[in-house]
């Protein structure tokens, strides 16, 4: 990882209250965000955290994670979310293998996990499609999305996304002939 993927991990990191939550360090945090953000992201052999290996493979690999990277590549906001999803689900796919551990079971040696990092990657895939969609539902609809008119301020769009999900009132609908 080069100077500028590590300040990337610990700007997320220092952004989200998600990823600190998660337990996720600025290590893992550009190890998460890279693979949504590069034009062409590459796994390396000899990463120092196995787990975190076997979960980045993955999400390279399968044709729901090329669609993703579609809508997050060179996309910072996007990138963000995603990352903030394959954070999560690495938190829960260690609570788990911890667990599995206390029952005498290793990663290494147990065919499950295998499968549980297969689920993990498409739990945060399909999270992470979610997220991206519906920030770019939103840019769109308030005319800051791609192919608009006008300037688009990445960090205007991302404030806004971030409050308009948050907010309660946003989910109420009411019926146009009642106000």
């Amino acid at each position: 990882m080069d100077a500028w993927g590590l300040r990337r991990g610990r700007d997320r990191v220092a952004e989200s209250d998600r990823l600190r939550q998660s337990g996720t360090d600025e290590y893992a945090a550009a190890d998460f965000f890279t693979p949504a953000f590069d034009p062409d992201p590459r796994i390396l052999d000899g990463c120092r955290d196995p787990r975190r290996h076997r979960l980045l493979t993955p999400l390279l690999d399968t044709p729901e994670s090329r669609a993703l990277h579609a809508a997050t590549r060179l996309d910072d906001t996007a990138s963000a979310i995603a990352a903030t999803h394959f954070a999560e689900q690495f938190a829960r796919l260690n609570t788990e293998d911890s667990k599995d551990r206390e029952r005498g079971s290793t990663a290494d040696d147990d065919p499950a996990a295998g499968m549980a990092t297969l689920r993990a990657v498409g739990k945060a895939v399909a999270e992470a499609g979610k997220g991206v969609a519906d920030l770019h539902e939103a840019a769109g609809a308030l005319g800051m999305g791609p192919g608009t008119p006008g300037p688009h301020d990445p960090t205007a769009v991302a404030a806004l996304f971030r409050r308009v999900r948050t907010d309660p009132a946003a989910g109420t609908r009411r019926n146009c002939s009642t106000g």
